[in-house]
């Protein structure tokens, strides 16, 4: 679970992006965070892996083996059975789980936890020059130690991990091509396989779909549900349109002015009743550019 208590951000400028948020995010969930551009949604996703600090209140996050900072979810027995089947070798008693606040974690124990937390943006944040298949190793960095990153030699087991990732996105067929010869929803796909390749228990989207057309904007989404129902990977995406966070999310967050002021599940109300609530969080009447249309 990740637990948002009394967080408060303002900029150096005097802005205040965040006022006094409280909220539980839990294992598996695939939460959708809706608001006006400026309501604070990029930023509240940003604490999370600290990229951006907090200037009061913490953020926790449960079941972190302190040894390692790796994030073992709500039941950590079924954590350690993937890693046995993935062969690796891990005791239950050997584990230390606590709740970690994350605010308080810096250097190296920040690195360690930030491996386990993957993120996607709406620029895409791959490097063009590259290879797919390069681009998609750099989410094992965490796993490897310099000298190999640095050269970019990486072992047999971390490709096999890439080219699962790469078909998992079904764009296998591209490991080898120039990342510079893909298009926008091409390139959405590899950020995400690298994502998959870090083997983050947690993925923060910051507008995944924003720059995209509406058929590719679909496509990216599919792969972003498949991969919180199929790998249990808990899902955070702030979104701009919402029959996005209708059709995919299991619950729906809407932030106004850096506060959250709505919060509820998916199917604990209508299409129809959500759509008349939400007037509360964009300030005005919900239209049709706040939809990505038919599909």
């Amino acid at each position: 679970m990740i637990k948002f208590v009394n967080v408060s951000k303002t900029y150096a400028n005097g802005t205040q992006a965040l006022k006094n948020v409280n909220l539980e995010i839990f294992e598996g969930e695939f939460v959708a965070i809706l608001g006006l551009s400026g309501a604070g949604k990029s930023t509240l996703l940003r604490t999370v892996n600290q990229i951006i600090d907090v200037t009061e209140g913490h953020i926790y996050i449960d079941n972190i083996d302190v040894n390692t900072f790796d994030i073992y979810g709500d039941n950590p027995d079924q954590m350690i059975e993937k890693l046995t089947n993935k062969g690796l070798s891990i005791e239950r008693d050997k584990l230390d789980l606590q709740t970690i606040d994350v605010t308080t974690l810096k250097g190296k124990q920040l690195r360690k936890l930030r491996k386990n937390i993957g993120m996607i943006f709406q620029s895409f944040n791959i490097i063009k020059r590259m290879s797919v298949l390069q681009n998609v190793l750099t989410g094992r960095v965490a796993y490897n130690p310099t000298w190999r990153n640095i050269l970019g030699i990486y072992k047999e087991a971390d490709k096999q991990i890439a080219y699962r990732a790469l078909k998992k996105v079904d764009i296998l067929e591209k490991t080898f091509g120039r990342a510079s010869e893909l298009s926008g929803g091409q390139m959405q796909r590899v950020a995400i396989a690298r994502s998959l390749a870090q083997e983050a228990k947690i993925l923060l989207a910051d507008e995944p779909v924003a720059s995209l057309d509406p058929v590719t904007t679909f496509e990216v989404m599919e792969f972003l549900k498949k991969i919180n129902q199929e790998d249990g990977v808990t899902m955070i995406a702030n979104l701009h349109h919402v029959d996005l966070a209708l059709k995919y999310a299991t619950r729906i967050v809407g932030i106004k002015g850096g506060e959250v002021v709505y919060d509820i599940p998916r199917h604990g109300k209508s299409d129809k009743q959500i759509i008349k609530d939400l007037e509360l969080v964009y300030g005005r009447a919900i239209g049709a550019k706040d939809f990505v249309g038919e599909h």
